[in-house]
């Protein structure tokens, strides 16, 4: 890995940890913008698009998430038929 690669994969790894940081302490507009900025850099990170799911799972917007992100949000799991 040359040193330019280095330093891209460095940055991505350190916004998906700033979002998550962020996150936990509930500054979701601050963990948007750097799990955002992941995905503008890396549009094919899936660790990146996962953040930003989280975080929208954090405000409560839990309408366009996969099941399995929300499975502890439903109180059932992931595999369970939806209640009819």
């Amino acid at each position: 890995m040359d040193a330019r690669e280095h330093f891209h994969q460095t940055r991505l790894h350190a916004l998906e940890a700033i979002s998550r940081r962020h996150r936990r302490a509930g500054r979701m507009c601050e963990a948007l913008v750097y799990a955002m900025t992941a995905v503008e850099a890396e549009p094919l990170r899936e660790s990146a698009h996962r953040e930003v799911t989280a975080v929208h799972l954090g405000e409560g917007n839990v309408a366009p998430s996969p099941r399995r992100l929300l499975a502890p949000y439903l109180g059932r799991p992931a595999d369970a038929s939806p209640p009819r």
